[in-house]
């Protein structure tokens, strides 16, 4: 569990901003399904691999799935994803995701290895278009307030009463 610890504290969730800067919490009070994978993604795929070295293949299964969701195109995490529902020994979803899965490489399969990167590629497009939008609509949103607050401070340093006109 040493090592499980260091992931999840690489992971980002060993300090509580909330109580300020290196505030530690602990592990048991974490609420994983909170944490933004987002950025997050390598460290969350060790996270799985150690999982599955200790045995814990349902926890293992489930971080997979997470970073799937995440980015569907992660060669790491797809092929992990297959191991563990083998070690489990549901064969169909094994089926399903190494259908999922980067083709190997040999002239039979050139063509379809160029489909699934085309496809994937398209795939981190969107994301990235999607990331992109919400960072606009936060900057946006941002301004709206600064201008707001730097408007109500000027007001107030001069003394400005807005009600007097009622």
């Amino acid at each position: 569990d040493h090592y499980l610890g260091l992931v999840y504290e690489h992971c980002g969730v060993g300090v509580d901003e909330s109580e300020g800067v290196g505030e530690k919490r602990r592990l048991e009070d974490v609420d994983f399904d909170q944490l933004d994978l987002g950025k997050w993604i390598e460290p969350a795929n060790r996270l799985a691999t150690l999982l599955f070295l200790m045995g814990r293949l349902a926890e293992s299964k489930a971080w997979c799935e997470r970073i799937l969701a995440e980015k569907p195109w992660h060669v790491g995490a797809l092929s992990g994803i297959v191991v563990v529902c083998l070690k489990l020994n549901d064969e169909e979803s094994a089926k399903t995701w190494a259908m999922k899965a980067l083709p190997g490489v040999s002239p039979q399969t050139r063509r379809l290895r160029s489909e699934w990167v085309e496809t994937n590629v398209n795939l981190a497009k969107r994301k990235l278009e999607e990331l992109e939008d919400d960072l606009r609509k936060k900057v946006v949103a941002r301004a709206e307030v600064s201008v707001e607050t730097t408007n109500r401070a000027m007001m107030d340093s001069v003394g400005f009463d807005d009600s007097a006109w009622q």
